[in-house]
């Protein structure tokens, strides 16, 4: 009991503090009202409250991630940080990898180290501040992920094969288990897997 209360309480505590970066996201993208209406709605959910105090990953992930995209908002200019703290969030669990499409697009939209250009950069300066910013996001991102996984530090390509290899062959035990104890559970299609997502984010009870 006191090994699992003390694994609790870093998940717990990062669960509240990811109050923080999903503030500041909305303090970007909409002031201080949008801000503080998604801190309240997000500190009262209830997947929040249940699943951010357990002994899991789910607090480390919802405060690198939200911090990831708090970075691409508040510092344009430190791509750098933006992949670290990625890292981070996928070294919490695997479904971080949502994450990645967000610094694309970020680095696509804005490639200029200069948060508000004064002129239009020129289509070479461009292709340069795009090269040069993806590579630091993708440095910072690849060498924190190698790392924070020791399995790869021998063998970084057999390791990240072995890894892959481990976690499709439990999602397929899983996915055996589930079918042959309660079918009806079992979303086959693309469309009944969306379907669930929404039905227990949004309306399970």
């Amino acid at each position: 009991a006191g090994e699992l209360t003390a694994e609790r309480w870093p998940a717990a505590v990062l669960t509240v503090l990811s109050v923080l970066p999903l503030y500041g996201i909305g303090l970007r993208l909409g002031g201080l009202g949008t801000a503080a209406g998604a801190a309240i709605l997000y500190a009262l959910s209830g997947l929040v409250l249940l699943h951010g105090r357990r002994a899991m990953s789910e607090g480390p992930l919802l405060f690198f991630a939200l911090a990831a995209i708090w970075a691409v908002l508040d510092r344009p200019r430190r791509s750098w940080l933006w992949g670290g703290l990625a890292a981070l969030a996928l070294a919490a669990k695997l479904t971080a990898l949502a994450v990645l499409p967000v610094l694309g697009v970020a680095l696509l939209w804005r490639p200029s180290s200069e948060p508000s250009p004064a002129t239009r950069p020129t289509r070479r300066q461009w292709w340069g501040a795009l090269t040069q910013r993806t590579a630091l996001c993708a440095a910072s991102f690849v060498v924190l992920s190698y790392l924070l996984t020791p399995a790869l530090w021998q063998q970084p390509l057999g390791g990240l094969a072995a890894m892959l290899r481990a976690r499709q062959q439990l999602n397929t035990s899983m996915t055996g288990a589930l079918s042959a104890a309660a079918p009806s559970q079992v979303n086959s299609s693309i469309g009944q897997r969306l379907f669930a997502m929404l039905y227990h984010v949004y309306f399970a009870p």
